[in-house]
């Protein structure tokens, strides 16, 4: 087991790709507290599913519009855990308005909740771990489309590649205290195992099929890990290829 005896917060971890993560952390040996805010049935999925490997898990509602939630949860997550080793910052926002149409309200929603929160966390999450003299993890999923701009996807784009800036930029500064900073950034991957895609968009995927929450969730172990023990700063991409088909 990669992660024995580690204790993770997973952001966002009532369904797709967070909650694939949290358990997948759960399998390789540590205790998990996720966060939710409009899915508390699947949150509680996501609990039951860890206890039921044998790890401790809590679901802790949050709504990260308001950033000052974000104290409260990492409060309640480190009192549960004892400690914090690595965070996971999944939680986010989606837009799918044209750049006309786009509202200042959308985009700062995107931007509260994918970029000033995660940036709150991970400073909590460090200040802890430089406090207990932990060599922390932290991991934010980001996207394929903050490296490239994609149709009706600006404010994704502006947030995912504002996150991606925010990762290399704590890496850079929580090296010093053995801090790794890293980000996933997932191509086409969906909600759930009912959702099917047009034969264009896999079309446009080298490997010829949409990627699954287990592929996103087996890139954090690595992240999470000490395999990655020399990995900082970097923004990891799986996307079966999609980010060069273009």
């Amino acid at each position: 087991m990669k992660l024995l005896g580690k204790k993770a917060i997973v952001t966002g971890a009532n369904k797709s790709i967070g909650k694939a993560i949290a358990i997948a952390f759960a399998e390789q040996g540590a205790d998990v507290v996720i966060s939710y805010r409009s899915d508390e049935k699947g949150a509680e999925e996501t609990v039951q599913a860890i206890k039921d490997i044998g790890r401790l898990s809590q679901a802790i509602y949050a709504d990260f519009i308001d950033v000052k939630e974000a104290e409260g949860f990492f409060k309640q997550a480190v009192d549960f855990l004892g400690h914090v080793d690595i965070l996971v910052n999944n939680a986010a926002g989606y837009d799918t308005s044209t750049f006309l149409d786009l509202s200042t309200e959308s985009l700062e929603y995107l931007l509260r909740v994918g970029v000033m929160t995660p940036m709150l966390l991970t400073q909590l999450a460090a200040r802890h771990m430089i406090q207990e003299n932990i060599s922390g993890k932290i991991i934010n999923i980001s996207s394929i489309s903050g490296n490239r701009p994609y149709p009706h996807r600006v404010a994704n784009s502006t947030a995912k590649s504002a996150l991606n800036m925010l990762t290399q930029s704590a890496a850079l500064e929580l090296a010093l205290y053995n801090i790794r900073v890293n980000a996933i950034a997932p191509g086409t991957t969906p909600y759930d195992e009912s959702t099917i895609f047009e034969s264009s968009v896999m079309e446009g995927i080298p490997l010829k099929r949409a990627g699954t929450a287990r592929d996103q969730a087996s890139a954090a172990i690595y992240l999470a890990s000490d395999d990655s023990s020399w990995v900082t700063g970097h923004i990891l991409t799986v996307d079966g290829g999609q980010s060069l088909s273009f």
